[in-house]
C-alpha cells in the first residue's frame, strides 16, 4: 500500500483518482478509445474456434 509523506497509508484507489483528475484538468487524457478495435477477421476466426471447441467437448 502506498505511503504518504508522514508515513500514513493511502489506498491506491485514492491515488489513481487523483491522477485521473489531474490528467483531465490538464487535458492530458485522450478521450478516444483506450485500445484499438478488434480486427473483424480475427474476431470471426475466434468465434469459429469457440464453436469448434464447444462441439468437440459435448458428448
Amino acid at each position: 500500500m502506498p505511503t504518504g509523506p508522514k508515513g500514513q497509508t493511502r489506498s491506491a484507489d485514492a491515488i489513481g483518482s487523483a491522477v485521473r483528475v489531474t490528467q483531465t484538468a490538464t487535458a492530458e487524457e485522450n478521450f478516444g478509445p483506450k485500445k484499438p478495435l478488434k480486427n473483424e477477421a480475427a474476431a470471426q476466426m475466434g468465434r469459429k474456434g469457440a464453436a469448434w471447441m464447444l462441439r468437440s467437448y459435448q458428448p
